[in-house]
């Protein structure tokens, strides 16, 4: 039986994400083995957690960039563009004179040159996947998205030749498309918490093993600070896999000093101490994927398996910025992709530690499999917004607020709350509120889904 490309689908977006028949690497390892392995010979280094590993995949991108190598990043998702999702990151050649002159945009210059594909080559890889895979006959499944995309990245990074690549992976780790790479220079678990409990286990430990699964090759694995029950878990796979584990210490990350763009903090790692480090990003869950970013870094320096400059590495991570991720897109407008409980609360520190400017609004929208009531719960007992306007998306997987209004107005009834909820059909009209009621001062801010953002950008051309 050929490759069921769902009726011969011309677009990756088409693609149904999920196998019917359950997870599984052996048909994602037909397709890579019948395109010829693309960029298998790159050295890699994969990324997995629940939440931060975007941020860290770009912390270690803009860090070996700025060392001079030619770095191939692959993410997901893309907020506006399918494109967003493969870039390549060099030294732009231009000189800054100090580490601090990154923050001031008026003197200092990029270091980093970060391009993601255009989109007439993403096209050309597309048409040119989607029709070679189609004629796989040997190969009996289904292709999913992230499998496709996967492929496409590593051909776009096979011709491109970048030194080395930092690779995200997308829902777990088991069955990830980036899991069938061999050997791995590192790796990286940011964090673990309840998420997809339906795909990947309903405990902690549970959820650990699917993420887990990526240890191999003996290769090092440099984790953040994760729950007892998930260490447990890393903690045994690393001993029978042979990979060495280790873990964030928070209590030596210090803050030094919280700006409304950017963090300070110092970080004692077990290769070298940071007495400042000035990120560009906001948000206060930046100073661990930050530091699990340098304790990975610090491993392939101290061991001689990259050519490394702990300034250089320093530069990189102070120049990173993340779309999406406590992004200020304008003077009182903030946006961040926080779609689970644990990424809520992260984010809700950063807003407590941010100076209050004037009536705080928030425009919240989640996805339908997501924990929205314990989001919803903790941002009501935050007491940091005046007023939360609860909306709905275009994605089809998105939760119409019309539809759990019941619980709304449960989770908000209290007067005592003084919290104003209010339900609006389109995220336009709930914008168009939200700038109305900061018309005499205050801050706007977006927060329950990666795609709420990406359709905020596009509608707004905050691109």
């Amino acid at each position: 039986m050929a490759l069921d490309m769902t009726k011969c689908v011309d677009r990756i977006e088409a693609l149904p994400k999920w196998k019917a028949k359950g997870p599984s690497l052996e048909e994602t390892i037909a397709y890579y083995d019948y395109l010829g392995r693309p960029g298998e010979e790159i050295p890699f280094i994969q990324v997995a957690g629940s939440n931060g590993k975007g941020s860290t995949c770009f912390f270690l991108a803009y860090a070996l960039a700025e060392n001079g190598y030619k770095v191939g990043l692959f993410t997901s998702p893309h907020l506006v563009e399918e494109e967003e999702r493969i870039r390549i990151l060099e030294k732009s050649g231009e000189t800054v004179e100090s580490r601090e002159s990154i923050r001031d945009k008026k003197t200092g210059k990029c270091h980093v040159r970060v391009n993601q594909i255009s989109g007439k080559r993403y096209r050309a890889l597309e048409e040119s996947l989607l029709s070679t895979l189609q004629e796989a006959v040997a190969i009996d499944g289904t292709l999913t998205m992230p499998e496709a995309y996967f492929l496409l990245a590593m051909q776009y990074f096979a011709e491109e030749k970048p030194d080395i690549l930092i690779l995200e992976t997308g829902l777990g780790g088991r069955y990830d498309a980036v899991t069938l790479l061999p050997h791995p220079l590192a790796l990286a678990i940011t964090s673990i918490s309840l998420e997809h409990t339906a795909v990947l286990g309903d405990t902690i430990e549970a959820i650990a093993g699917e993420k887990g699964a990526i240890l191999r090759n003996e290769a090092p694995v440099f984790c953040g600070d994760l729950p007892k029950g998930a260490k447990s878990v890393i903690n045994n796979l690393g001993k029978q896999r042979n990979c060495p584990v280790s873990y964030v210490d928070k209590s030596r990350c210090r803050l030094l000093q919280n700006f409304s763009k950017a963090v300070d903090f110092s970080y004692e790692s077990k290769y070298y101490s940071y007495e400042r480090i000035a990120l560009s990003a906001a948000g206060l869950y930046q100073m661990e994927n930050a530091a699990i970013a340098l304790d990975l870094l610090g491993y392939l320096q101290q061991n001689g398996k990259l050519n490394l400059k702990t300034e250089d590495i320093l530069r990189g991570v102070e120049e990173m910025t993340h779309p999406g991720r406590m992004e200020q897109v304008s003077p009182h407008l903030y946006v961040d992709g926080a779609h689970n409980p644990e990424g809520i609360r992260a984010f809700l520190d950063t807003v407590k530690q941010m100076p209050a400017e004037g009536k705080r609004i928030l425009i919240f929208a989640v996805m339908a499999d997501k924990s929205y009531e314990e989001m919803l719960t903790a941002i009501r007992d935050s007491h940091l917004f005046a007023k939360v306007l609860v909306t709905g998306l275009q994605d089809e997987r998105s939760l119409k607020a019309l539809g759990y209004r019941e619980v709304l107005e449960r989770l908000f009834a209290d007067p005592e709350l003084k919290i104003e909820m209010q339900i609006f059909p389109s995220l336009s009209e709930a914008y168009d509120e939200a700038r109305r009621e900061i018309s005499d001062g205050g801050e706007i801010f977006f927060t329950g889904s990666l795609h709420l953002v990406g359709e905020w950008k596009k509608q707004m051309g905050k691109i």
